[in-house]
């Protein structure tokens, strides 16, 4: 479930388990992955965007834009 998506929260009500310590336990790791991927995501996403940014300076600076 947590693999899913699903949160401690909702994977409590349908396992049963009495405290969101004992869902945390076995969600700890697909959790940190989670988190990993999504700063990965955005450090990728940064390096594009800097990557647009440079090619706009590039181009003025060679004359090529807007042509």
């Amino acid at each position: 479930m947590a693999e899913a998506g699903a949160t401690v929260h909702e994977i409590a009500a349908i396992s049963g388990h009495k405290t969101l310590g004992e869902v945390q336990r076995y969600t700890k790791a697909v959790d940190q992955a989670r988190l990993a991927d999504q700063a990965l995501d955005r450090q990728l996403r940064a390096e594009r965007e800097q990557d647009l940014s440079n090619l706009e300076t590039w181009l003025d600076k060679t004359g090529e834009k807007g042509r």
